[in-house]
Order: structure tokens, then C-alpha cells, then sequence
């Protein structure tokens, strides 16, 4: 029997909770490790910031502190770490999904279906309501993770509202955000936000190096092109390499390299590699490359340019890009977007929407050349 899949956890990664070390976010784990030990706790934390950039790893590792060190009055201030040995049973617990006083709130499995729910539900919050009605079953904290709050509905967001309203005592709620601006703005107002930057380079690379074995890791050029890619999210430079992401930009490189001409034998092949039968995630991923790089395109039409992932891309988006083509590339996103809607929607065929894309990208380089 196949695991249950997570809705807070990479395939095949490490999941945040038994992440033995934190990369980077120094100032944001000084922070809460201050708040902590000054005694005046901030009963809830919204951690916002990109996808994939430790956001859960922070809230884990703050978590299993808590539980390690329920006395701040033993704790050393000059510490100012969050770290917890792997080895103490503290470690064990949480990461086993085994302490009595750590809730998780995240999207359920539906067992009826077969697969996750597409939202966090109201029941899943009332979960909590329980969780703190009850005292807590190691005489400390009681803390509830939500990963993420972006997925709840209405209903949820609002059934949290009213527990956050009446925090019970010794309870911390940490929220996880991707995006907190679009959070309801009540909740925000009770809460300390947590503002988490992207990860530089090298950081990128050394998380990626931590969850994959050497044996499985990319080459040397393609982790390059993987790093540039993640813009400084390390859960993005992971998923990009499970699906192919670098001979995919590759490919994508190639098609405008040679625009407005186009090589159909090429164009069939790249549309069968991405519409062949377990290749969902690299059709998905062709097409959110393909929006990044006309997004670049028309960025530096503006003279914003971005930073190159493959070089020569500069000379050549701006060779397809003078000022008076913008809009013709504007209005191609935006043509690709509602196609990708319809088919995902319809379940239509996804080889004729490469093919079709292929085809418009010429047409608009010839009205551009």
C-alpha cells in the first residue's frame, strides 16, 4: 500500500519536521528566540514568504524548542539558537508526529477520493478548538501548526479568528504564509508577523544538497540552471529537479533562441516528451517556465531586465522585445493562460495545446521581427 501523500511535504523529501538543521533565516530564528525567553510570548506568528524557503522548518524547530525548554528561567539568552539534538526524545516525537501537545493543521486526505482535499476545511479547524479545550498532556506549551494558512476557506479562516480572539493560556499558534497579504486581514491584526526572505545561492544549493543523495543529484551545469531558477527557494530548486526542470528550460531556450523560425520535427517531439502518459508535472512545469520566460521577455522590453538563467538570454529577449512588440507579447500570456484554464478544465488534448503554444510564440515573434 502506497503512503498517504502530505500537503506540507516535497516528494521524496525530508519532511520539516524531522529537519535536523535550518539554512539561513538567522535573523528571523534570533527573533522568535528572543521573544520566547523574554517571557511575553506572542501568543500567534504568521511566517510569511516564498514557497520552499524553511518557513515550516522555522516552525518545527521553534516548536520542538519550546517543548525541550518549557522554563525560560534555565534557558541561557546568549544561546540565541533554536536547535534541538536529533537525538533527544523531544526530536523523535515531533518528528513522528508522536507529541501530545503539537497539533498540525493542513489540508486532510480524502479517503473517499483517493487524494487530498483542495483546501483546509472548517472541521479540520475545529480540531484545534479541541486540541486547546483539553490541558495540556505535558504540563507545557500547547502549539498548533497551520501549513498553510493561505489553504483555508472562508468558513476555516473564520473559525480560527474566533480562537485567536481567546487565546487560551500557554498556547502558541504558528501560521504559516506564502502569501500573508492575502490573508483575512483580522487575523493578521492578531498576529506578529514574521516577514522570511529568499534564501541566497549558495543556500539554495546546500538545502538541495541535504535532502538529495549524492547519487541523485543534478550535474554541475543543470544545478546552475536549477539554483537561477528557484530564485531563492529551495522547496522550488527540489521540485524543479524532480520533473526535469533543466532540460525543460533548456528546451524552452532553444524554441526562442531560433524564433520566429521554428523546427517542427522539434516542436512534436518536445510536445510528446511532455504529454506522454506520467508526465503531468513536467506539462504543468513547461508552462509555468514558458510564463516566467515571456514575463522576462516583457520585463526587459521595459528595460527591467532580469537576471539570465542560460547566457545570451538578455540579447535575445531583447531582439524579440523592442518597445513596440509589448503588447503582442502581453497579449500572448495571456492568450496561453486562459488556453492552459480551458484545457485543464475540459480535460483536452494537452499534445494540441504544446503544439498550439509552439505556433502562437512564432506567429508573435513574426509580428515582432
Amino acid at each position: 500500500m502506497s503512503e498517504i501523500p502530505q500537503s506540507d511535504c516535497l516528494e521524496r523529501c525530508t519532511h520539516p519536521r524531522a529537519a535536523e538543521t535550518l539554512i539561513g533565516h538567522g535573523r528571523a530564528e534570533r527573533l522568535l528566540f528572543e521573544a520566547y525567553i523574554s517571557g511575553k510570548m506572542p501568543h500567534a506568528w504568521i511566517l510569511g514568504g516564498e514557497a520552499g524557503i524553511g518557513k515550516a522548518t522555522l516552525a518545527y524547530r521553534l516548536a520542538r524548542y519550546i517543548f525541550k525548554h518549557p522554563d525560560i528561567t534555565r534557558i541561557n539568552p546568549e544561546g540565541a539558537s533554536l536547535h534541538v539534538d536529533p537525538a533527544d526524545p523531544v526530536f523523535r516525537r515531533v518528528s513522528a508526529q508522536a507529541h501530545a501537545d503539537l497539533l498540525v493543521m493542513r489540508r486532510a486526505f480524502n479517503d473517499k477520493r483517493g487524494k487530498l482535499f483542495t483546501e483546509i476545511r472548517a472541521e479540520d479547524v475545529r480540531k484545534s478548538s479541541r486540541f486547546f479545550s483539553t490541558t495540556s498532556g505535558e504540563g507545557g506549551w500547547r502549539i498548533c501548526i497551520v501549513d498553510t494558512a493561505d489553504e483555508m476557506n472562508l468558513t476555516a479562516a473564520n473559525a480560527l479568528l474566533k480562537i485567536l480572539e481567546e487565546p487560551p493560556g500557554r498556547a502558541l499558534f504558528l501560521l504559516i504564509s506564502n502569501t500573508p497579504h492575502r490573508l483575512l486581514p483580522t487575523i493578521r491584526s492578531r498576529c506578529c508577523n514574521l516577514a522570511m526572505s529568499p534564501l541566497e545561492a549558495g543556500e539554495v544549493r546546500q538545502v538541495f544538497e541535504n535532502q538529495i543523495p549524492a547519487s541523485g543529484r543534478p550535474s554541475a551545469a543543470d544545478m546552475t540552471i536549477l539554483t537561477r531558477l528557484a530564485q531563492g527557494s529551495a522547496g522550488r530548486a527540489l521540485k524543479l529537479a524532480t520533473s526535469d526542470g533543466a532540460r525543460i528550460y533548456r528546451d524552452i531556450h532553444k524554441v526562442m533562441t531560433a524564433l520566429p523560425e521554428l523546427d517542427l520535427a522539434a516542436a512534436h517531439k518536445l510536445a510528446d516528451d511532455l504529454t506522454g502518459r506520467s508526465r503531468a508535472a513536467q506539462f504543468d512545469l513547461f508552462f509555468d517556465l514558458l510564463g516566467d520566460w515571456i514575463a522576462a521577455l516583457v520585463r526587459s522590453g521595459l528595460k527591467r531586465p532580469s537576471k539570465e538563467v542560460l547566457e545570451g538570454e538578455g540579447a535575445i529577449m531583447q531582439r524579440l522585445a523592442p518597445p513596440e512588440a509589448l503588447a503582442h507579447w502581453s497579449a500572448l500570456w495571456e492568450k496561453v493562460n486562459h488556453s492552459l484554464a480551458q484545457t485543464r478544465a475540459l480535460n483536452l488534448d494537452r499534445k494540441q495545446l504544446v503544439l498550439a503554444t509552439l505556433f502562437s510564440l512564432q506567429e508573435t515573434a513574426r509580428k515582432t521581427a
